[in-house]
């Protein structure tokens, strides 16, 4: 008896060492957070382009099989004069950013680990990696900053905060296209999701809880095995609470715009602008911000039955020159594989990321010179 309860004792304390030594660990990985988020915070590496931006962060996401992806993406932000915070998801991947003194570089850990290994689409480690991004997305807005996420594999060509601000308006998001022909998304019925490799979302009470409730889905037995763009769509598309008044382009949301959208629907009035419990969203142009336009250019892409080569891209540079715009990203969507979507960006002067002597990644950014049939598309960026 005498030394049954000697290890009872000895059990209970233990427990006390082992919880009261997490509590510290966790503390100071918040510490760390913020550090890496007061530098990463700002979107310009000029703090003095626009003060306001204080609390809104460029975020990216990746493991170590998407390296080359980060330090392209990097390449990028570079050449624009913004700065990005990673979000390392394995332990390697983590170690090695964290050796380039340029990055600001967080490991975001979760229940279920991450592969080191490049991932497929619709692959286990795939879900468990897209929708380890939108949990991290949710930390950033429960800790009160905007988020501007982009995935590793988009190339950005100029600054696209212009596009991004609007009164009220909370979400702010790409499309799921390469190029569309018509200008008529539907936010509830069209085919094509939002995409989520692009976005900009507002910390408020409305967007916290429709990103909250998109992470809870993942544990859904009808869900958990879809990727996060999926998910996310599912739930923001049925969402009644918070309600979701969708623009049909990006506006400011003011009492002009709410007049406007009682007079379309005099069934459903929306609560005045400054007084409402609503998520306000709108879409981005689905050609100046391209969803797959990469796709289909030999093999770096598959293309549709009725797709001929190269058809989506032809149909790109028509549309902007039609639109008088020029790219502000290309997103390597539709492309299955880290090399072959390092190929696809490649084939169209989009790979700007080079190698270091010992074969790592991080080298010297190339210049970007689009190619001559490409140049009307591209607002040229001095670096």
């Amino acid at each position: 008896m005498f030394l049954t309860h000697i290890a009872s004792l000895l059990c209970f304390l233990l427990y006390l060492s082992t919880t009261r030594s997490l509590a510290p660990r966790q503390s100071q990985r918040e510490e760390e957070l913020q550090i890496v988020l007061k530098s990463a915070a700002g979107v310009y590496k000029d703090a003095s382009k626009n003060p306001s931006l204080s609390k809104t962060v460029i975020v990216t996401g990746g493991n170590y099989g998407y390296l080359n992806h980060v330090h392209n993406l990097k390449c990028w932000l570079d050449r624009i004069g913004m700065k990005f915070l990673v979000f390392a998801l394995d332990p390697k991947a983590h170690k090695i950013l964290s050796l380039d003194k340029e990055m600001n570089v967080f490991y975001w850990t979760g229940e279920e680990g991450v592969d080191e290994a490049p991932t497929e689409w619709q692959s286990s480690q795939f879900h468990v990696i897209t929708n380890r991004k939108k949990e991290a997305a949710l930390g950033l807005l429960e800790r009160n900053y905007d988020v501007i996420f982009i995935d590793t594999d988009v190339a950005v060509f100029r600054d696209f905060m212009p596009y991004l601000l609007w009164n009220n308006v909370n979400y702010v998001h790409s499309v799921n296209s390469k190029c569309p022909q018509s200008d008529a998304w539907d936010f509830r019925r069209s085919d094509d999701e939002g995409n989520t490799g692009f976005y900009y979302v507002r910390s408020t009470p409305q967007t916290i809880k429709v990103f909250s409730d998109s992470y809870m889905a993942t544990n859904d037995p009808r869900l958990n095995k879809l990727d996060d763009q999926t998910i996310f769509w599912e739930v923001i598309r049925k969402s009644s609470d918070p309600e979701i008044i969708p623009l049909p382009k990006c506006k400011h949301f003011d009492e002009e715009t709410r007049k406007e959208i009682e007079a379309a629907n005099p069934a459903k009035k929306q609560a005045t602008t400054g007084n409402y419990s609503a998520m306000v969203t709108c879409h981005l142009d689905g050609c100046v911000f391209s969803s797959g336009a990469p796709r289909g250019l030999g093999p770096s892409g598959s293309l549709k039955a009725n797709e001929k080569e190269g058809e989506a891209y032809g149909r790109l540079r028509v549309a902007l020159a039609n639109k008088k715009e020029t790219l502000v990203s290309v997103h390597a969507n539709y492309i299955v594989g880290n090399h072959a979507k390092q190929k696809g960006l490649d084939d169209h002067g989009y790979w700007l990321a080079t190698k270091n002597p010992d074969g790592t990644w991080g080298g010297k950014c190339k210049e970007f010179v689009p190619r001559p049939q490409d140049v009307s598309m591209h607002q040229i960026v001095a670096p």
